[in-house]
């Protein structure tokens, strides 16, 4: 028999010549186009080459035969499967898409509008601000030019910065000298310092070897640094307020809104008294209080006067002040009777409340203790619209210092440095004001203000007192360290500190040993040694002894390789007035035995958490396992159950007396407890079967015991539902003991 690819192919003429295409999308395919072989002829290249050409065409119509076949429905067999499995295949991407929604449509336009014209938005802001603060920086340039050749005049030390709140007159902005930026950025840096965890206290050991060496300071010692002198800021708040009167004009009510806007005030900070006092004093004592308080609100008070002379009105105000101040100072009256004079005073005064009248009272009332009360004064101060003082941001440092409310503290000092947007000056002012007024832009451009995304907020003007008082609030709540940094960044910035701030500092960081303040505080002496060195010539020989003993000890708790000589060259005191070597290397072994401590406890925390993690891993190991071992047991394989079936009879029974019943469900075993009442409920009563109800609904021995058994493993179950059978063969003298 001659192989078929031996066989010459003879194609038809017509069909030859035909130049019919075909696709994908043919469905049928005539007879006359599938090609017939002939007999045998003399091989002839040019009929294979049609003959391949026509297959190709053929095999394109053919694809489309199948992709149609692939559409028809089979029986669901293998041979099925394979056949029709790639033509399934082909079929299903002829599918249409479904039409999308109006609301669909609608949906994505909208968000893709929405999304387009925000982020437009955000890169139009983030355009202004940078230009912004381009054309500020260029105009600090040219204004710096321009105060080289044009020196400001000469300033008294104690007199407030120009164009501030407190120094106001004609040219104030032009001799106005921003401080530098640098200070405010590291205040902002103090807003994570907040949560973290404190310096370690220092051990028994490491006390014990402080005090031999005779360099142990007591909590007490440490309190009394941590005095504050209220009697030096009061006289501060007085000279403050008997200034001259075109300095105060600008901080009393002008127009009938801003009188009515001023009793309001007065009303809030009464009702804050008021309520606050209550958790002070109790029901007996309060009642005064709020007796007095309600008699003279029904005699419409406050009211304060509808006049025009600001001289009278500045008059009335430095006369309420003063009457405070003599109830504070008056001791013959306990604390809730100068509160009862004090609001009684607040009620029936005839002029306004001031700035300063907000000073006195913080003051006064966290000097009697009572910081709950200064609490409700603090409030409307901080929420409302009043320019502080110099010494209102004291009160305020001192208030929360006092209070030991940290986080309230940092955030004070975020609204000093701009960083709380809200500011704490009272200037604050958007992009669009700039650009409409001149005066406004220029006001940014010389003063220090902080430009956040949509405004520009003044900065506080940081002195020496607030410098002081924010690093005793740091050295309050522990943060040695961070006070040591704000000592050297002012330090560098040319703030004067007392010798009792640097005192106050090394004490803290000697009883602290902190290893890394010292260091800071030996860097801050050697970048700016004239400071102490002025200090030190005036100050007399003994407090020169006591500065030199004080950096010696800092040299030993931060292991500096340096001595006295290196950082402080200009302390010229003999070496019998210095530490020995004694005390020295006991300084430095007692620093070492604390780091040794702190390795020590980092250690522990480590091991804890560790093994905590350990637990949680363990405990999560041994649920798999147990939900593994669950999911094996409910499984019932059918190969097993099929070879138990082909079993013979005494196999099978043996099997079933050796292997465990088929196990039942919760719902199984509810089925079949409803089974066996409804058929001991149609039976006669006798008292073997009291324990069951004549109704089919389950009592409650029994849902308490199909609720443990959903709990437990199915073979429990089994058990448990054979023991019950048993039980009732016994009789009632049986119970169910088994769960």
């Amino acid at each position: 028999m001659t192989p078929i690819f031996d066989i010459p192919i003879q194609l038809d003429p017509a069909t030859r010549s035909s130049k019919r295409q075909y696709s994908a999308s043919d469905h049928t395919l005539d007879a006359d186009d599938i090609p017939t072989p002939n007999p045998p002829n003399p091989p002839n290249r040019s009929i294979g080459l049609t003959w391949g050409c026509r297959c190709s065409r053929h095999a394109v119509g053919m694809q489309a035969l199948w992709s149609r076949a692939g559409q028809a429905h089979h029986c669901g067999c293998k041979a099925c499967f394979k056949a029709a499995g790639g033509m399934i295949r082909q079929s299903a991407t002829r599918v249409t898409p479904r039409k999308p929604t109006f609301s669909e449509i609608f949906t994505a336009c909208y968000t893709g509008i929405m999304a387009s014209a925000a982020v437009i938005d955000a890169n139009v802001k983030d355009r202004r601000r940078l230009a912004l603060e381009q054309e500020l920086e260029q105009a600090k340039l040219e204004l710096e030019m321009l105060r080289k050749k044009h020196p400001p005049r000469k300033l008294d030390v104690d007199e407030p910065p120009p164009a501030s709140t407190e120094n106001r007159y004609k040219g104030a902005l032009w001799d106005h000298v921003a401080q530098s930026s640098e200070i405010a950025k590291y205040l902002d840096s103090l807003r994570d310092v907040h949560g973290k965890a404190k310096p370690l206290r220092r051990s028994v050991q490491v006390r014990a070897w402080l005090d031999e060496c005779g360099f142990g300071v007591s909590k007490e010692d440490l309190e009394k640094l941590e005095d504050f002198d209220y009697a030096a800021l009061d006289a501060r708040l007085l000279e403050e307020e008997m200034r001259p009167y075109p300095r105060q004009i600008h901080r009393l009510p002008k127009t009938l809104a801003q009188l009515e806007a001023a009793e309001n005030n007065t009303v809030l900070m009464v009702n804050n008294l008021l309520t606050h006092s209550q958790r002070i004093w109790r029901e007996p004592l309060w009642r005064p209080i709020r007796d007095m308080v309600t008699d003279l609100r029904r005699q419409n008070l406050p009211r304060f006067e509808r006049r025009t002379d600001v001289e009278g009105m500045l008059e009335n105000s430095k006369r309420l002040n003063a009457s405070l101040r003599a109830i504070f100072a008056n001791d013959t009256y306990n604390r809730r009777e100068k509160v009862m004079k004090v609001i009684h005073n607040l009620l029936v005064s005839p002029a306004p409340t001031t700035i300063h009248t907000y000073n006195l009272l913080i003051l006064a009332l966290d000097r009697l203790g009572l910081f709950v009360l200064s609490q409700g004064v603090v409030g409307p101060l901080l929420y409302g619209r009043r320019e502080p003082t110099r010494s209102t941001l004291l009160c305020l440092l001192n208030h929360f210092k006092e209070d030991g409310n940290d986080k309230q503290f940092f955030e004070l000092i975020q609204r000093f440095t701009g960083k709380d947007p809200r500011g704490i000056v009272g200037r604050r002012k958007d992009f669009d004001d700039l650009e409409e007024r001149d005066s406004l832009f220029m006001w940014a451009v010389l003063k220090n203000v902080a430009v956040s995304d949509n405004c520009v907020t003044e900065r506080a003007w940081l002195d020496l007192d607030i410098f002081t008082a924010i690093i005793q609030g740091l050295l309050k709540f522990g943060w040695v360290r961070h006070a040591t940094a704000v000592f050297a960044v002012g330090l560098k910035h040319g703030i004067d500190f007392s010798m009792h701030t640097i005192s106050q500092l090394i004490m803290h960081i000697t009883h602290t040993l902190d290893a890394t303040a010292a260091r800071q505080m030996l860097l801050a002496i050697k970048m700016k040694p004239g400071v102490l060195q002025a200090k030190a010539k005036t100050k007399q020989a003994e407090n020169r002894k006591h500065l030199a003993r004080s950096i010696q000890i800092l040299i030993g708790i931060c292991h500096h390789p340096e001595n006295l000589d290196s950082v402080a060259p200009w302390l010229h005191v003999p070496t019998s007035a210095l530490l020995s070597k004694e005390q020295h290397l006991g300084i430095h072994m007692t620093s070492l035995l604390h780091e040794i401590s702190k390795s020590a406890a980092k250690m522990k925390k480590l091991k804890t958490e560790f093994k905590e993690i350990h637990d949680v891993l363990k405990v999560r190991q041994r649920r798999a396992r147990r939900n593994e071992t669950r999911t094996a047991k409910f499984e019932i394989e059918p190969e097993s159950i099929r070879e138990t079936q082909q079993a013979p009879a005494a196999q099978e029974e043996q099997a079933h007396q050796l292997q465990p019943k088929p196990y039942l469900t919760s719902a199984q075993f509810k089925e079949a407890l409803m089974q066996d009442a409804a058929e001991e409920t149609a039976r006669p009563k006798t008292p073997e079967h009291t324990w069951l109800q004549t109704s089919p609904n389950l009592n409650r021995t029994q849902y308490r015991f199909m609720a443990r058994l959903r709990s437990k493993r199915l073979a429990v179950a089994e058990a448990a539902l054979y023991e019950m059978d048993s039980q009732r063969q016994l009789g009632p003298s049986a119970e169910i003991t088994s769960c």
